[in-house]
């Protein structure tokens, strides 16, 4: 049972051309900014968003990424940050007196 794998340059070569590569790189730098966070006892300036943001843009910078096709494969990510926004505001607001003009579109039950 001897497989062959392909050799780690030819899966970068893939990943490189695929917006599977924004996608990884975007979860991996989150996931490497909760790490820290956590071993810095979660000290404020150790925010997970803000190293992600670093090692987003310094890694795009470093292989030479257009941003544009960086946010091709990083626009799920986008979309569901967008939704989860919207959704947190609704919550925050239900209890909210100042909730009860004509922009607010959460209704309180």
């Amino acid at each position: 049972m001897n497989r062959d794998f392909p050799a780690v340059h030819e899966i970068w070569v893939y990943l490189s051309g695929s917006p599977l590569l924004a996608l990884i790189l975007t979860l991996g730098a989150y996931q490497i900014g909760v790490i820290a966070y956590d071993r810095a006892n979660r000290h404020p300036l150790a925010n997970p968003v803000l190293i992600a943001i670093v090692l987003v843009a310094a890694t795009i910078t470093l292989i030479d990424m257009p941003y544009p096709k960086y946010f091709e494969g990083a626009q799920f990510v986008h979309f569901l940050l967008g939704t989860a926004t919207v959704s947190l505001r609704c919550r925050s607001t239900k209890g909210s007196p100042r909730c009860g003009g004509g922009l607010c579109l959460c209704s309180p039950r």
